[in-house]
């Protein structure tokens, strides 16, 4: 029954994320994008050299210090990642301190809406959402930004364009929830992040109690609301997180 409800639930986030997905590629048609990276099939030694020292400032980027920023780009040339980087920027933002934090803020106000009920009250009901939220979202972050970009070669990161108008800078910025950056340096339709997405929602879904799930409605509505979530991000990314970030990896290069 939970495997047909998982296959039920990508197939219908499949439909809409697929809808989403050509609405912002018509969206984003026609507009002056941000500098992609060279074609190539694969990524050469020293390429890989130059997207570690990208990845290694990456690594040093925090919203006001603190909240780890790793997966916007400020450079205008990156260069794509291999494998083991995807998966060294996804592991280092899920262990991070503040990833832990994250989940205990989310578990205070499950905690607060006695959701869901069976979990109870209680430091053990609490903890037990700690639990839960780290898991999922550490899970979703794994296959949106690993595993899904490392099969299908697609890059996970927010590539900041930070030139042009106003209106182009969002649109271009909404888009990139349905469109990414392949390891070849040419834009595609963005199957990795809706995965990531789709997978949290139905994680969350199954680390309920029987008696508090509520099926494919939920997944489905957590699915949406992480794909308008991951539009709002893309647009504080572009407008506003720049200025509230530490350590700027860049910066010195984006204003030459």
């Amino acid at each position: 029954m939970v495997r047909d409800r998982l296959r039920q639930s990508a197939r219908y986030g499949g439909v809409v994320a697929g809808f989403l997905i050509c609405a912002g590629a018509q969206v984003g048609r026609g507009q002056e994008l941000v500098s992609a990276p060279a074609p190539h099939a694969e990524v050469q030694p020293a390429q890989a050299a130059q997207a570690q020292a990208q990845v290694n400032l990456a690594l040093q980027q925090r919203l006001l210090g603190l909240v780890p920023n790793f997966f916007v780009v400020y450079t205008p040339h990156p260069v794509p990642l291999t494998t083991k980087q995807k998966f060294e920027l996804a592991l280092r933002s899920e262990v991070d301190p503040m990833a832990l934090a994250g989940a205990g803020v989310s578990a205070a106000y499950g905690q607060w809406q006695d959701d869901p009920k069976s979990f109870r009250q209680g430091s053990e009901g609490y903890f037990k959402r700690v639990g839960a939220t780290y898991g999922a979202n550490f899970i979703g972050i794994i296959t949106g930004d690993a595993i899904v970009p490392s099969i299908l070669k697609q890059d996970p990161r927010y590539f900041y364009k930070g030139t042009g108008s106003l209106r182009s800078r969002f649109f271009y910025a909404v888009s990139n929830s349905f469109i990414c950056m392949g390891d070849n340096g040419h834009w595609q339709v963005n199957v990795s992040q809706p995965m990531g997405s789709l997978t949290t929602a139905g994680i969350t879904e199954l680390e309920y109690p029987p008696s508090d799930r509520f099926g494919i409605g939920r997944v489905f509505r957590d699915f949406v609301i992480s794909e308008f979530a991951a539009g709002g991000e893309n647009v504080f990314q572009e407008f506003f997180s720049r200025r509230f970030t530490f350590k700027l990896g860049g910066r010195r290069e984006l204003n030459r």
